[in-house]
């Protein structure tokens, strides 16, 4: 049973090393030679990236990034021309009598927002994408991280259904033998024990199937296939060297990133709404006059529209909420900074306590098996 302990440790050991470094969101694609391969021998390198690459959460996110991507440039862009059209004092007992109009006009309209606010909108939706974009790595890592342990899970029901039935080989022997004696001597408690233990082993058999038949329906769902679909005999990972500082990764983890990019959005939101509450908005129109009623020659006109922000506390309200919500964006930032430095000092923790113990456990199992072997 040393064996499926060893296995399980170093499968843990290289799944709790692989956290402390960062990884790209994106996959190579999933080829059509993919489900082919997971029915041979896999390894966590394999199933790690066609589940990735085939993770509706992870096109989702993608979508929505892409999507803040395009908001960005529209809340950057200037606001639409309209074009206006009036036509006053029609007859009603005339309505189509348009010449008898005591005014006909056409125009184009142009809205101009105070100046700056329309960049620092743009610079805050910009800075959504990319909190958008380190959210799809997050997310891909939390994949990464169950399929890791789904893996893991996998490789040690394997290993204990493995070492189970190997069990079952040499008590099935043993149980032969002590037939043998017994025909020829006294040898009926050797049989009873022999037996005895024979139906313990076929009882943790058909549990140890059971595990792995549940791991494997696991470990299919994460990589979008059927829960029953053909599974291949895990490889074992190497188990990596640990030298990893305190603090390395916590600028690059994907949590961090993200909340850093939402908190600088949230500094340019709040720079533009101090700025529409304190410049006002301009719209001009440019204005034709037909010659209708007692205006029968062409005319031109101009319409000038500017709001009056200081009149109104709407502004400077809507301004501090954005400086609040950049204050919470910080303290985010911060905590998510926090949390990584505590999680990654866990995940190095338990790496070198895992190297140790997989090293320990590895030298005392071959020195069983030698000593076993000797007595033989």
């Amino acid at each position: 049973m040393w064996t499926s302990s060893i296995t399980r440790r170093a499968a843990g050991l290289s799944l709790l090393a692989s956290l402390l470094a960062p990884r790209a969101a994106l996959a190579e694609p999933v080829s059509a030679e993919d489900d082919a391969r997971l029915a041979g021998p896999i390894d966590r390198a394999v199933v790690e990236r066609v589940a990735v690459a085939r993770s509706p959460a992870l096109r989702e996110a993608r979508h929505l990034a892409r999507a803040a991507r395009a908001t960005a440039l529209a809340d950057g862009a200037a606001p639409p021309p309209e074009a206006m059209a009036q036509l006053w004092q029609v007859p009603l007992s005339r309505p189509l009598a348009v010449g008898d109009a005591q005014m006909a006009m056409v125009g184009l309209a142009q809205t101009f927002t105070p100046a700056g606010v329309r960049p620092q909108m743009e610079e805050a939706r910009g800075h959504e994408a990319r909190a958008r974009d380190a959210g799809v790595d997050a997310r891909a890592r939390e994949l990464r991280a169950a399929v890791g342990h789904a893996f893991v899970d996998y490789a040690e029901a394997v290993a204990r259904h493995r070492a189970h039935d190997e069990h079952h080989m040499l008590v099935t022997r043993a149980l032969e033998v002590a037939r043998a004696r017994q025909a020829a001597a006294s040898g009926l408690v050797d049989v009873a024990q022999t037996e005895l233990e024979l139906a313990r082993l076929e009882a943790d058999l058909a549990r140890e199937v059971g595990a792995v038949e549940a791991a494997r329906a696991r470990l299919n769902g994460l990589l979008g296939r059927p829960t029953e679909a053909a599974l291949g005999p895990p490889v074992d990972d190497e188990a990596p060297a640990v030298a990893v500082a305190a603090d390395a990764g916590v600028a690059d983890r994907a949590e961090v990133r993200e909340a850093e990019a939402m908190a600088a959005g949230a500094v340019a939101m709040a720079r533009a709404a101090d700025r529409e509450a304190s410049i006002p908005e301009v719209k001009l129109a440019a204005l034709y006059f037909a010659p209708v009623g007692p205006m029968p020659a062409h005319g031109f006109g101009i319409d000038l529209t500017i709001s009056l922000p200081w009149l109104s506390g709407a502004g400077h309200h809507k301004a501090d909420a954005e400086r609040a919500r950049a204050d919470a964006e910080r303290a985010r930032a911060d905590d998510e900074r926090q949390r990584a430095r505590t999680e990654l000092g866990v995940a190095r923790a338990s790496v070198v306590a895992a190297d140790r113990r997989l090293s320990l456990l590895t030298e005392r199992g071959f020195t069983l098996t030698e000593e076993r072997v000797a007595r033989a």
